[in-house]
């Protein structure tokens, strides 16, 4: 079952990434588990992101809001702060820097701005985020690469 929230696009309008989200209750054997969810992030246009549809896993955890839902990328990615399995390194999403206030939307808004703007205090993987310090060109070459390959199909 799919549900889209349309009054989310018009919040993601003013970060450059136009964020679809699509919520949807997975069935299981036994009943409809609600806290597995599903986020569809649309690539800002001047980044080499621009064009991709990028799948987002989100589930939250039966304690939630007191710890922070696990998110991560089923769409592969290049950037320094998301590993190849999909995982984020992300300051709100740790459970040290959590704080129950912190809303969905808000989480959503950092990712899109993590991935225009990679964070340095947090970066993930140290081969990308080397290249990304050292030679930008070819970060965004590479990043415009796997969009192309990965998340516009």
């Amino acid at each position: 079952m799919f549900i889209m929230l349309t009054d989310m696009d018009m919040l993601m309008l003013n970060l450059k990434l136009v964020v679809l989200l699509f919520l949807y209750a997975r069935k299981n054997q036994v009943s409809e588990n609600i806290f597995p969810w599903k986020a569809r992030i649309m690539g800002d246009p001047d980044s080499p992101y621009a064009g991709g549809e990028f799948l987002v896993d989100i589930h939250f955890p039966l304690n939630y809001p007191f710890v922070p839902p696990k998110v991560a990328f089923e769409t592969k990615i290049f950037h320094p702060n998301i590993d190849i399995t999909g995982d984020i390194y992300l300051g709100i999403l740790e459970q040290w820097n959590w704080c129950p206030a912190v809303t969905l939307t808000e989480v959503l808004r950092s990712i899109c701005t993590l991935l225009t703007n990679p964070d340095p205090a947090y970066f993930f993987v140290p081969k990308i985020a080397e290249m990304y310090n050292t030679d930008r060109s070819k970060y965004e070459k590479t990043a415009r690469s796997w969009t192309l390959m990965y998340a516009m199909g």
